[in-house]
């Protein structure tokens, strides 16, 4: 949005939204649609402290969609294991014993994200359940995951070292693991699919869900 940062608040209007996103609307559809997102918001802060009118510029409906139209690019998958070949995959992943393995075991066992089961906390666990708060949910919103057996396993593993309020505690005391680790599980495997990719922790998502 570097075309409005020395704009004045109330100077900015379409013409000037339109600067910044039709450079990008075609070929990094998703960036631009956020960064519109969040002019609007800023821009409607503003309205409401006073610092200027409606109507707002960068509003979708109001405005944009008129100029812009919607284009969206084709979804991009993130790069996954074959279900045929995951059963051996996860008999070397369990064979691995650390703190990194566990967490991706926990994470593919659970469909969840990898930075909400790295933030993970003990008080959130009670009665095979996983209540994970809505200000860790990009949904925003408090999400409940009934656990199975083998997530519940490793659970009593990591309750025997438990040290802290994380249960998946990194190298540096009361640290959460880097958002790098999981991934570095798979690196050090080197883990790829069918057409020869390196596999994601994302592309595991709803295997055992």
């Amino acid at each position: 949005a570097a075309p409005l940062w020395n704009l004045p608040l109330d100077q900015i209007g379409v013409e000037e939204v339109l600067n910044c996103l039709q450079p990008i609307w075609n070929e990094k559809n998703e960036t631009a649609r956020r960064v519109r997102g969040r002019i609007e918001a800023v821009l409607e802060s503003a309205r409401v402290r006073g610092l200027r009118e409606d109507p707002n510029p960068a509003s979708w409906n109001g405005q944009l969609k008129h100029v812009l139209g919607k284009k969206r690019p084709a979804p991009k998958h993130f790069p996954a294991l074959e279900y045929q070949v995951m059963p051996e995959f996860w008999k070397r992943l369990t064979a691995k014993d650390t703190i990194g393995s566990l967490a991706l075991q926990f994470t593919i066992l659970t469909a969840a994200r990898s930075g909400e089961v790295r933030l993970a906390v003990w008080s959130e666990f009670e009665a095979g359940i996983w209540t994970i708060p809505a200000e860790r949910m990009k949904a925003e919103r408090e999400h409940v995951v009934p656990l199975s057996q083998a997530a519940l396993n490793i659970l009593t593993v990591l309750s025997k070292a438990r040290t802290g309020d994380l249960v998946f505690p990194g190298s540096k005391h009361g640290k959460p693991l880097s958002d790098m680790t999981l991934t570095k599980v798979l690196r050090h495997m080197k883990i790829v699919n069918a057409k020869g990719e390196p596999v994601t922790v994302h592309g595991f998502c709803g295997y055992f869900a």
